[in-house]
């Protein structure tokens, strides 16, 4: 963990990670998913109500290392959507997706670095800048967007991590 804790000029570094976060490539979400897969996968994101069906073949995908499907379960399970609120299965399932090899585009290091940061599923996921700031760290790593500015959130705030000016 004291390798994430890295002291660098505070304020150049919030914007340069927002340029870069405004800059990043809005490339195909689901990097190498057929488009029968990215299509349950997008289905699943953007629909209220998801079909018992939906859910069973997600659950599939998922069973077989689909990370992007168990991204997408681990997040109908944290909000309980189209299924029942189960914390610690959505808390599993995003460490799956997170660890996973097929995962190429960091989503799932920037959702559980986004949880540690806001503290929104306490007590499964209680909030931890530090952890915030690692987990994140992947995402942008990455080239996630979201990561880039909650990192420069982190800075900018001196949240887990020191402000340190520069004269320049």
């Amino acid at each position: 963990m004291t390798n994430c804790l890295l002291r660098i000029p505070t304020i150049v570094l919030a914007l340069t990670l927002i340029i870069a976060a405004v800059q990043t490539s809005a490339s195909t979400k689901y990097e190498g998913v057929t488009s029968t897969k990215a299509s349950l996968a997008s289905s699943v994101e953007t629909d209220d109500t998801v079909s018992a069906d939906k859910i069973t073949e997600l659950k599939n995908f998922a069973d077989q290392g689909a990370w992007w499907a168990q991204n997408n379960l681990a997040h109908m399970y944290a909000d309980g959507a189209g299924v029942e609120k189960n914390l610690s299965e959505a808390k599993r399932l995003m460490f799956l997706a997170a660890n996973n090899p097929g995962n190429s585009r960091g989503h799932p290091e920037t959702t559980i670095g986004w949880w540690y940061l806001t503290g929104q599923h306490d007590p499964e996921i209680p909030t931890n800048y530090l952890k915030a700031y690692c987990w994140n760290r992947k995402g942008a790593n990455k080239g996630h967007p979201n990561a880039l500015s909650n990192l420069a959130l982190l800075y900018s705030a001196e949240l887990g991590v020191k402000r340190k000016f520069v004269r320049m």
